[in-house]
């Protein structure tokens, strides 16, 4: 009995270490497959680049699906730039991050209010589309 609880505790650990390699998998491939379409990408990478390096960030974490705040923001921020600055529409901001339209637009209405509340915000945007001249 002892054993067979044992080979069902380390069959669930497995079962979630696969789900978290396959999640990861699929994360890495939907980035390859959007810088596979070329031209589109110069204005964005920067943005992101410059968000993730003065949040303290890794390039990479912005498209960790996750829900956790110091990482969501930023993307949020992105795509804030990316609409407000760059000229994108709120469907090729949401797709650089796998998501759609109506997430881009939310995350354009919640960094309009963290402007008004949180200099930090307003800090990190003004020095990234100064620095990329947007």
């Amino acid at each position: 009995m002892k054993r067979l609880q044992e080979l069902q505790s380390e069959n669930y650990r497995l079962k979630a270490e696969n789900n978290a390699l396959k999640q990861r998998l699929v994360t890495r491939q939907r980035h390859e497959a959007r810088h596979l379409r070329g031209g589109a990408w110069t204005k964005k990478d920067p943005i992101a680049r410059e968000i993730a390096k003065l949040s303290g960030l890794e390039f990479n974490e912005l498209w960790q699906r996750t829900r956790a705040h110091r990482i969501s923001r930023r993307r949020q921020e992105v795509m804030y730039i990316m609409q407000e600055f760059a000229g994108m529409t709120s469907i090729a901001a949401g797709e650089y991050f796998g998501m759609d339209h109506a997430t881009a637009l939310h995350a354009k209405r919640r960094v309009e209010l963290d402007l008004m509340q949180d200099k930090d915000v307003s800090q990190r945007i003004a020095a990234v589309v100064n620095l990329l001249q947007l």
